[in-house]
């Protein structure tokens, strides 16, 4: 990071850049670099970092991608990156043993509807 605040560029892409910063430093760190101008492609697992950034590129390991523009609830509010699979919830019965055999349901990102950052 010291070097991207030395040279000034006008974009960077982060790899993992602040896994081993507090969330505290890490914000220091991102408004410092909004502060020079400099635009920043973040590649994240820390939703912490959602609320630096204007847009989401999310890949869901399947060959998919959502690329959209973030509003103003989910930069204030952290939310779950995975891998674009998730399990159905329904409601639970009498009938439902909890062993965790429901089928699982894959959600295509492709344009409709998280990556990692």
């Amino acid at each position: 990071m010291a070097r991207l605040f030395y040279h000034r560029p006008q974009f960077a892409i982060l790899d993992e850049c602040t896994s081993a910063v507090s969330v505290d430093v890490e914000a220091i760190m991102y408004e410092h670099a909004r502060k020079l101008g400099i635009t920043l492609f973040t590649v994240s697992h820390r939703p912490s970092l959602i609320r630096h950034h204007e847009y989401l590129l999310r890949f869901n390991g399947e060959g998919h991608y959502e690329f959209r523009k973030l509003d103003a609830n989910e930069q204030h509010n952290a939310f779950g990156f995975g891998h674009g699979k998730t399990k159905k919830i329904g409601k639970i019965d009498e009938e439902d043993n909890g062993d965790g055999d429901d089928e699982q349901a894959s959600e295509e990102a492709g344009g409709s509807g998280e990556s990692d950052m």
